[in-house]
C-alpha cells in the first residue's frame, strides 16, 4: 500500500496489506518492497 499519511502503516497491514510505503520514497526503497513481494 502507498499513502501520504504514515499514520495508516498500522491500519492498513492489520486490513491485509502486504507492506507498506509512505510518500515522498526513494526509488530503491520501492523497488525493493516490490521485489521482495511478487
Amino acid at each position: 500500500m502507498l499513502s501520504a499519511h504514515p499514520s495508516a502503516e498500522q491500519t492498513a497491514l492489520a486490513s491485509g496489506a502486504d507492506d507498506f510505503l509512505t510518500k515522498p520514497f526513494e526509488m530503491d526503497e520501492f523497488l525493493a518492497k516490490v521485489a521482495r513481494n511478487f
